[in-house]
């Protein structure tokens, strides 16, 4: 099961993932805790940004799904593959 953590860096939030078994795959149980973490830094006026990470590296994927493709910034394919 994925566990979402936050703290606060000075005026900042950082949310990190933890779900190694999904890669962090965003399932809507972990869009709706992710979601409900951003809430709380949002309804904290002393937050004036938000950063979501994941562990371990590389960080918050995309859907669990098979078949997702995805291209990186300069356009060189990249992305998930079956």
């Amino acid at each position: 099961m994925a566990e979402i953590s936050s703290e606060r860096r000075d005026k900042v939030a950082v949310i990190t993932v933890h779900d190694p078994d999904r890669r962090n795959a965003l399932t809507p149980a972990l869009s709706e805790q992710l979601a409900a973490a951003v809430a709380e830094a949002e309804a904290d006026t002393g937050v004036h940004a938000v950063i979501v990470t994941g562990t371990p590296a590389p960080g918050v994927g995309g859907g669990p799904g098979k078949g997702q493709a995805g291209a990186r910034a300069d356009g060189e394919g990249g992305g998930l593959s079956t």
